[in-house]
């Protein structure tokens, strides 16, 4: 609102040009942030719940990623706590980007159910597989933190992730999170 009080300045000193870009710029670095604040924290979770907001994980991906995402979230663990829900949507979401970047993958797939006292959501894909004792010792030499990411939201609620994969076998992450009915 600044710059555009100071714009009739601008033009009576010559500065019309530098002013524009400024005003370029910062309508770039607003619409990033507006696109950064989306991505961190999606309003779909919030505005219209746990379920709804996997399915709009699988329908964005589906879209973006140029491979097919389906989402089965059993009655059992439809409603989990808020914190819970954005923990296990977030590792959803970065997993599923992580399959977008490296896995070649035609079909991902991600599970939410109960196993007793535990919360278990899987992401599997049908893509190119590594070996994840390897790769987890690689990624945080590379400044690649987004499976290490994933782990550590894992634990903060106590809970573990399990890798299974093979070169061309595809991948399949598993969290766990226990008494997640209690949490929240």
């Amino acid at each position: 609102m600044k710059l555009v009080e100071t714009q009739g300045d601008a033009v009576f000193c010559g500065l019309d040009p530098a002013f524009e870009g400024m005003k370029s710029l910062l309508d770039q670095i607003i619409a990033y942030t507006r696109f950064l604040t989306f991505e961190l924290s999606p309003p779909v979770l919030s505005e219209l719940g746990f379920c709804a907001g996997m399915d709009w994980l699988a329908e964005r991906y589906s879209t973006k990623g140029g491979f097919r995402v389906v989402v089965s979230v059993s009655e059992d663990a439809a409603r989990p706590p808020e914190g819970i829900a954005m923990v296990v949507f977030r590792c959803a979401m970065e997993l599923v980007a992580n399959i977008t970047k490296h896995a070649g993958a035609s079909l991902a797939e991600i599970r939410v159910h109960s196993e007793g006292d535990k919360l278990i959501l899987e992401v599997s894909d049908d893509g190119a597989g590594f070996d994840p004792e390897s790769r987890l010792r690689e990624l945080g030499r590379e400044n690649k933190f987004g499976l290490l990411s994933v782990m550590e939201r894992a634990k903060s609620l106590g809970g573990d992730m399990r890798i299974e994969s093979g070169l061309g076998r595809g991948t399949k992450v598993i969290l766990s999170i226990p008494a997640w009915r209690a949490v929240g």
